[in-house]
């Protein structure tokens, strides 16, 4: 057998591995679990060295597995920031513009804004209402600012009861970041969003689902023409 066939073999066999193990840390997988040394993993599927780190690699590039060196591989949850990352990548070599990205930030927020307001607790709207003290603050930077007022759209989303709409939201963190900075640099930016955030706020802690999504909708429309403003879009 030559040695392009054997590289190629080793290669499948590797990711058949590596397959069957993401399955099993989806299914039964707890993060911090010890996966098994090398020799256990070569022993359980009678492979090679060379071919169980080659899995192990696989693993690791999708983000399920942490490699300690001595003890071996454990289970890790996939880190969101990464793949927050990665969709902006894509979102940037698609072209994809910003009307897209409002358009989706119109949908999750809103959504998330009307289920708090039906389910939200006191406790929910107190830790709420912390961000939006910080956020009167004048003297904060630009970053602070920025990761305070996507804080309060991520909390209400997480907030909200559904797992998967937070999730969501926390996906899109680097995009939603970079439309909501531009409206921190257009004048009157900073107090029309300390304004709006009140209104949204305002509206989910009397319970009325209607007009926090309302408010949402106005808050997210006028950030989009902050951005219109900032890049100087017609």
């Amino acid at each position: 057998m030559d040695r392009a066939k054997r590289t190629l073999q080793r290669a499948q066999l590797s990711e058949q591995i590596a397959n069957q193990l993401e399955e099993e840390i989806l299914s039964k997988g707890r993060a911090g679990e010890r996966l098994g040394s090398e020799q256990q993993l070569c022993e359980r599927f009678d492979a090679s060295r060379t071919v169980v780190r080659e899995a192990l690699k696989i693993l690791h590039a999708r983000g399920l597995i942490q490699s300690r060196i001595g003890s071996g591989a454990y289970i890790v949850r996939p880190d969101v920031q990464d793949l927050s990352q990665m969709v902006a990548r894509i979102i940037r070599m698609d072209r994809i513009d910003y009307r897209s990205i409002y358009e989706v930030r119109y949908y999750l927020e809103a959504a998330a804004a009307r289920q708090l307001a039906e389910h939200g607790t006191e406790d929910d709207f107190n830790a709420l209402e912390a961000i939006l003290r910080k956020l009167h603050n004048r003297d904060l930077t630009v970053l602070e600012r920025l990761d305070l007022d996507y804080g309060f759209h991520e909390s209400i989303a997480r907030r909200s009861g559904n797992p998967l709409l937070a999730l969501l939201v926390e996906t899109m963190a680097y995009v939603f970041k970079d439309v909501i900075k531009t409206g921190i640099f257009v004048a009157g930016g900073i107090e029309d969003a300390i304004i709006r955030h009140q209104r949204i706020f305002d509206a989910m802690r009397k319970h009325d689902a209607a007009l926090a999504e309302r408010m949402v909708w106005e808050h997210l429309d006028q950030s989009r023409q902050n951005y219109e403003v900032y890049y100087g879009i017609r």
